[in-house]
């Protein structure tokens, strides 16, 4: 006795009758509003002539087809094969096919098709695409053997099996023949699928005219997608095809006047003998079901099953009944609805699989990598060659792995080798080997080259007579898959067939993290666990690494483990060195993150220097961001262009869409420098790449400045790596970089440096010794920038004393030295002092420098300053105006000193009266520096203080108000209460108020 489920596979054969099947079957997938028994089940007394019946009295015996049957009593019963069971139902699946196809499992499947709405529409839940990929996932879920399939399938169960086949690499794979009684496939210019779905759903319903009909959606160009896609893989696999056709029309039915699907829609379209068309002498809903073993709907379905077992199948289950494997008795599936096709074999013998490493229980994701795989081997077969490229550690071999417990639990015939590289070879055997595995009596196999990273070995070198390529077998029934970590080699080996492999998404990294780690609870502090994959760059390796180092101490928490790898550098070089155990991975090799990348290393070593040497100096910079023209250009163009290739072929390197940018892999770059001490060449290294620093930094020009700030974290992190470094040039750069941070407002950075060369040149250079003279003189000025001018008077006063003694009067050295005094006295309240200095400078600078000159500039706008502090407007108007026109010539619009001096020439104009230019003027430096600078930022701060007090002046009180309170805002959070900038904002704003309330009240008296 068997019990039909509604849903889901039912196997009508008894499943310990067959342990030695020559085949299985699995049947059935049924139509609209159908079911997987009644579907296929008559009654014994039921007239042959049903199709005849036109009253509608007798609609009935049409809908007990559509709809499951109620009966009285238990839901499930048997069906018994006695002839003289009165009444008793005819399931011809079960009473009939299993008797007589004795070698074969017999399956029916069901699926909830009572419910018409959506099952044409393309996004629904019950549409005919969802049905499809319920199919797909439960038979390979469910079906667990790997015989061949045969289906057949009735109506819209036709189109439904096929949405799976297109779904499944591993359906497919199986699927020999699908049988389809009266599936619409297509639709024509007299039928379309709007008719098609009409008729469908009429029969079922037994009335065209229910409301439902109208509101029928009709997706056609999911449902053509549906057949092209069929189309194209039953040609391509050889997929055999069986396409019965109603011989009657359906009477009886309101709207339905004839075949319900017609002739030109119920056939697949291909060419003999793929597709073989034959008519069923019964109506849409009669052809699936039959009252004795006589009626022509069982003897035709029957033939042409009992046919293509006897003809088509009897080499491939013989190779599979000799194989002997336990989980492999032989045979074939023959179901009313499923998937899959596979390798046909031809080796008698039982495959061998030769891979000595387990399966990886921990697998997650790259779904794509494998599918893409899949296709190019086994399903398109395009590929005879392909080669997994990547970094290592991103998981090429557990993709190579996984791929071929795949082919070993769904292609049974196909033999698997994974291949060792090594540099001493059996010549005589190899070419043997590869004789064999070209050879008809190999049979099928699949062979994996893991870790081909030397191109010598599998090419050969200039020494040799050639590499192991060449004892490689080219033969169809044998394709090779390659790991590799050099785009190079995938190249050579694969030409185009490459599959990049990069690091795991968030989703697929923390599923990964979930699996491999014993103490679950750990992972419920999310935000560490997240900012811990970040960390490892989702890098399989790095986190199989840190999972294990979990499991063996289980006291640390993620959360400490993230903090281990944010520490030290040595801490983190600690962690990537630890080695761990991994039956997934090869035994004697190195499983560290680091010990791992320490390999490729070496090897471009030996094969590319100039990669070497590039890999190496970017140790030491910042590995994000590395702008092309800063990287050492010691070789030809061509040759550089090799090198960087090679990085980047290695994945050490990846290039930004610009083409001229790159990012190196942040654990990358810790073990490169990790290597480089190992090797014993990093105290070279570090003076080599100060030497080429000193040479392109672009110093602080502001016309270069796009450059230098491109430049200058590449500079601060390279003079961090080198702080036990003390030779010349690198106090060269220390000054240049300085300068370009001075320049860039970033003092208290550029004080550090300057403070690093002023300790250096001190201990060893006299007073008088230009280079002490320079960084004192840069120190100070750094003081005063940073609001502590009288710290810069103090070095500057002796200083400049020096400078006139030692110097002439027009050395740059001195005058700079005086200009950067008279700053000091200018920012200290000396006006008088700064102004005698400055009228001197600007005297001299005007004799010896061009107009444009950078130093002349500044002495001028200087003393434009000191003429404002001291209310000589008139000069200061002249003077400003004069700078502002020479570098609105040569300066960027949005250059700091441009906008400087705006910024002064605008409180000049107010200073003088002239309010609207004041407002102009300043409101272009306000709109300027919001692109650029901070909120906080106090040059910002001052120039709306500014802008207010011209609005105050100019009567835009209301726009003065908004822009004063947005000022002393921010100024609470900054500056002390007793603040005197903080304090003349408050006051400005007080004012700006009162003449608003005296706006608004005219005959109030404020003045008190």
């Amino acid at each position: 006795m068997t019990n039909v489920r509604r849903i889901g596979f039912t196997q009508l054969s008894a499943s310990d009758e067959f342990a030695t099947a020559a085949y299985r079957v699995k049947y059935g997938v049924h139509g609209l509003r159908g079911h997987p028994q009644t579907t296929w089940e008559d009654d014994r007394k039921q007239s042959k002539d049903d199709e005849q019946l036109a009253s509608s009295g007798r609609r009935s015996g049409f809908r007990s087809f559509f709809t499951p049957r109620r009966r009285t009593g238990k839901t499930n019963r048997s069906h018994q094969q006695s002839d003289d069971a009165s009444g008793e139902k005819i399931f011809w699946p079960s009473d009939y096919l299993v008797g007589d196809l004795p070698d074969a499992r017999v399956w029916t499947y069901g699926y909830d098709a009572d419910v018409i709405g959506g099952m044409f529409d393309a996004n629904n839940k019950n549409s005919v695409s969802q049905h499809g990929r319920d199919l797909a996932v439960k038979l390979e879920r469910d079906i667990d053997n790997t015989e061949p399939i045969i289906f057949v399938a009735h109506s819209l169960g036709g189109v439904i099996v096929k949405d799976a086949l297109r779904r499944s690499v591993t359906c497919r794979l199986r699927t020999r023949l699908v049988v389809f009684l009266g599936t619409p496939h297509r639709g024509s210019s007299s039928a379309g699928w709007g008719l098609i779905a009409s008729n469908l759903a009429s029969a079922a319903l037994q009335d065209s005219n229910r409301t439902i009909l109208r509101a029928l959606e009709v997706n056609s160009e999911v449902l053509d997608n549906i057949q092209e896609e069929f189309q194209r893989l039953a040609f391509e696999q050889r997929i055999a095809v069986h396409s019965f056709q109603e011989a009657k029309g359906l009477s009886g039915v309101k709207g339905l006047s004839g075949k319900v699907v017609d002739d030109f829609s119920s056939k697949i379209g291909l060419p003999p003998p793929l597709e073989t068309v034959e008519s069923i002498d019964a109506n849409h809903m009669q052809m699936a079901r039959c009252t004795d073993k006589d009626d022509a709907q069982y003897r035709g379905i029957y033939g042409v099953l009992r046919q293509f077992i006897r003809s088509s199948l009897p080499q491939e289950t013989h190779a599979v009944k000799q194989s002997g494997a336990e989980d492999a008795p032989g045979g074939s599936n023959i179901l009313l609805a499923n998937s899959g096709r596979g390798i046909s074999a031809r080796n008698t013998r039982p495959p061998i699989f030769l891979i000595p490493l387990m399966q990886n229980r921990n697998f997650v994701g790259r779904s794509t990598a494998l599918e893409t795989l899949q296709d190019k081997f086994f399903v398109s077969k395009i590929s005879h060659r392909v080669a997994i490229v990547g970094l290592g550690g991103v998981g090429k071999t557990q993709i190579a792995l996984q791929l071929a417990y795949w082919i070993k639990a769904n292609l049974g015939n196909v033999s698997i080798l994974r291949l060792g590289i090594r540099t001493k070879k059996d010549e005589d055997t190899s070419a043997k080997v590869r004789q064999y595995l070209e050879s008809g009596r190999a049979g099928k196999w699949f062979l994996i080259l893991d870790n081909a990273d030397d191109m010598d070995v599998l090419n050969g070198s200039p020494s040799s007579e050639g590499g192991i390529i060449r004892y490689l077998p080219e033969s169809e029934d044998c394709p090779i898959l390659f790991t590799t970590r050099s785009r190079d080699v995938a190249l050579a080996v694969a030409g185009s067939d490459i599959i990049a492999v990069e690091e795991m998404d968030q989703k697929e990294a923390g599923d990964f993290l979930a699996k491999s780690v014993m103490q679950k609870d750990s992972l419920r502090d999310a935000e560490a666990t997240r900012d811990l994959l970040q960390e490892l760059t989702h890098l399989p390796l790095a986190i199989a690494q840190a999972a294990a180092y979990l499991n063996r101490n289980p006291q640390v928490s993620i959360k400490r483990y993230l903090e281990l790898v944010r520490g030290t550098e040595d801490d983190a070089v600690r962690l990537l060195s630890r080695e761990f155990h991994d039956s997934t991975r090869y035994r004697g090799g190195q499983n560290a993150v680091a010990a791992t990348w320490l390999v490729s290393f070496d090897r471009i070593r030996d094969v590319d220097s100039g990669a070497a040497d590039l890999l190496s100096f970017i140790s030491l910079i910042e590995p994000r961001a590395i702008p092309r023209s800063l990287l050492p250009q010691k070789q030809a163009a061509v040759e550089m262009e090799s090198s960087i290739g090679t990085l980047c072929g290695y994945a050490f390197l990846v290039s930004r869409d610009d083409g001229t940018t790159y990012d190196m892999h942040r654990l990358v770059h810790i073990a490169s420098k990790m290597w480089n001490r190992e090797e014993h060449q990093l105290q070279r290294i570090k003076l080599d790449s100060i030497l080429h620093m000193a040479e392109v930094f672009p110093g602080n020009d502001p016309a270069q400045r796009r450059l230098w700030r491109t430049y200058l974290p590449h500079a601060t992190r390279l003079l961090q790596e080198t702080h036990d470094v003390e030779i010349e040039q690198k106090f060269l750069l220390l000054g240049l970089v300085a300068g370009a941070l001075h320049e860039d407002r970033r003092v208290a950075e550029a004080l550090k440096y300057y403070l690093i060369i002023h300790g250096y040149r001190a201990r060893y250079l006299p007073e008088t010794d230009r280079k002490l003279v320079q960084a004192k003189k840069d120190l100070a000025g750094a003081y005063t920038n940073s609001r502590r001018s009288r710290k810069g008077m103090a070095i500057l006063k002796p200083l400049v004393e020096v400078c006139r003694v030692t110097f002439g009067e027009e050395d740059l050295l001195r005058l700079d030295s005086e200009h950067e005094l008279a700053s000091a006295y200018l920012d200290n309240g000396q006006e008088t002092e700064a102004i005698e200095i400055l009228e001197h400078v600007v005297k001299v600078t005007g004799r010896m420098l061009e107009e444009n000159s950078r130093q002349r500039l500044a002495s001028q706008y200087m003393l434009a300053r000191a003429y404002l502090e001291t209310s000589r407007v008139g000069e200061a108007i002249a003077l400003l105006e004069y700078v502002v026109g020479i570098i609105s010539r040569t300066l960027a619009l949005d250059d700091p000193n441009r906008l400087l001096a705006q910024y002064e020439l605008g409180r000049a104009y107010l200073g003088g009266g002239q309010i609207t230019k004041a407002i102009e003027i300043l409101e272009h430096v306000v709109a300027l520096e919001a692109d650029f600078m901070d909120a906080d930022d106090s040059s910002r701060l001052l120039t709306l203080y500014w802008l207010g007090s011209a609005y105050v002046e100019g009567g835009k009180i209301k726009e003065a108000v908004e822009i004063l309170e947005h000022v002393v805002a921010v100024e609470a959070g900054l500056l002390d209460a007793d603040d005197t900038e903080r304090q003349a904002s408050v006051r400005l704003l007080e004012t700006a108020r009162a003449r608003e309330l005296a706006a608004r009240s005219p005959d109030r008296d404020y003045a008190s």
